[in-house]
């Protein structure tokens, strides 16, 4: 076992305040600390007004920040494993979401929300007609994903209207210039 300790900088280019955020200090095995690598997140939580970034490492844990607390905190164990985008894509302040699988292959992509409020992270199946996802983009704040991973003259995106039931798939047609 060893310490793995990592320092964070905050910015506010608006305001120019910066802030050092505590080192986290976690224990783990070598072999997770140096293979398992880790997103990030940072997102406003509106119930108690606070800012909160989070942490997770793969197969190991998910840790949250609070800015008006000055504190980390191990929110829960991370079974799953990383396929998509490095940040967490927020949805109206208040969930982060990223592309996560149970197991290393493609085959089992699930959208993975860490909800601020809560401080807890789940899990949500994408539209049944997408098997493969690699990112999340946000448009009219809906959560919008677009399958497969390389745009030709037409595709398909799927935006999450209000429910995480309800999908509404969209066409879209590229015109050659």
């Amino acid at each position: 076992m060893f310490l793995l300790i990592q320092t964070l900088l905050l910015f506010d280019p608006c305001t120019k305040e910066s802030m050092i955020i505590p080192k986290v200090h976690r224990e783990c095995s070598f072999a997770k600390c140096v293979f398992d690598r880790y997103v990030r997140g940072f997102g406003y939580d509106h119930s108690v007004d606070d800012y909160k970034y989070v942490i997770i490492v793969f197969r190991v844990l998910v840790r949250v920040y609070s800015l008006g607390t000055n504190t980390w905190k191990r929110v829960q164990d991370f079974p799953y494993c990383r396929l998509g985008c490095e940040s967490g894509t927020l949805l109206n302040g208040g969930a982060l979401h990223w592309v996560i699988s149970k197991r290393k292959e493609s085959e089992s992509l699930l959208i993975g929300v860490s909800d601020l409020v809560e401080e807890e992270f789940r899990d949500a199946p994408p539209p049944l007609a997408v098997k493969n996802f690699y990112t999340f983009q946000v448009f009219g704040g809906c959560l919008c994903i677009l399958p497969g991973g390389i745009l030709n003259k037409h595709n398909d995106f799927w935006a999450m209207n209000g429910k995480r039931e309800s999908w509404i798939k969209f066409g879209i047609e590229f015109q050659d210039e």
